[in-house]
């Protein structure tokens, strides 16, 4: 059974839709400016990556291939942060939050690689301060070349406009 069978597949599907304009198509696995091996929808999977064929090492790997990929990751990411949230002992805030802000922790999990890196906001989230989440939601990257904390614009500038404009008081 997939972890997110209980999230709404409404919002689950808006959410990918969004996800996938954020993260594009890339068929041939790259080095990411944060110095991660990457394919597909922001795939990181190493050993899926390690392992590609000889033909999706030339011609790359499909777009359908990609979605598989990135439904995988989401789901196991999932199953990652609902283990989170009850090992900080916020499993019963955070079952009782709607799907789109579970999938707002979802997608940090899975840009960044935890939810925990962001506790202020997490936390706002949970108890559905937002001004505080408007507060702490911007991401950066460290760039491997150059070794500065560079923002991420496009991504930062999405994700307001994605998760959290509608939910500020004018």
């Amino acid at each position: 059974m997939s972890a997110l069978s209980g999230i709404d597949p409404a919002e689950l599907g808006s959410y990918i839709t969004w996800l996938k304009q954020n993260e594009s198509f890339e068929p041939f696995a790259y080095t990411d400016a944060a110095g991660v091996e990457t394919i597909g929808y922001g795939t990181t999977n190493d050993v899926f990556i390690n392992n590609l064929s000889a033909k999706e090492a030339l011609s790359g790997i499909s777009e359908s291939t990609a979605d598989s990929l990135l439904r995988e990751d989401l789901d196991a990411m999932y199953s990652t942060l609902s283990n989170r949230m009850v090992n900080l002992g916020k499993d019963s805030l955070f079952a009782t939050i709607p799907d789109r802000d579970k999938l707002m922790m979802l997608d940090y999990e899975y840009n960044v690689g935890s939810i925990n890196k962001y506790p202020k906001m997490r936390d706002a989230i949970l108890t559905g301060n937002w001004g505080v989440v408007d507060n702490e939601y911007e991401r950066s990257y460290l760039n491997a070349t150059t070794g500065n904390w560079m923002p991420l614009a496009k991504r930062n500038t999405m994700t307001f406009d994605y998760f959290i404009q509608d939910r500020l008081t004018p």
